[in-house]
């Protein structure tokens, strides 16, 4: 058995974890009548990562919400 250091187990698992995408959307939009709430959004979250969404009231950050949650 090897033992590592707390460093090289976040090192190591970082790594590891960092390939593995689970949410990836390319080039989404979305329009209401007038309105184009969203205009050829990409994303990608990758396993471990943490993302916020900030901006003014009616930037388009419930409707990113609702894409990804299918609503």
């Amino acid at each position: 058995m090897t033992l590592k250091s707390k460093s090289q187990l976040t090192t190591d698992n970082s790594n590891a974890f960092r390939q593995k995408v689970l949410v990836k959307i390319q080039g989404v939009s979305k329009s209401f009548p007038g309105v184009k709430a969203l205009d050829s959004i990409d994303l990608e979250i990758f396993h471990g990562e943490v993302h916020f969404l900030i901006g003014e009231n009616g930037a388009g950050k419930s409707t990113l919400i609702n894409v990804l949650s299918g609503t």
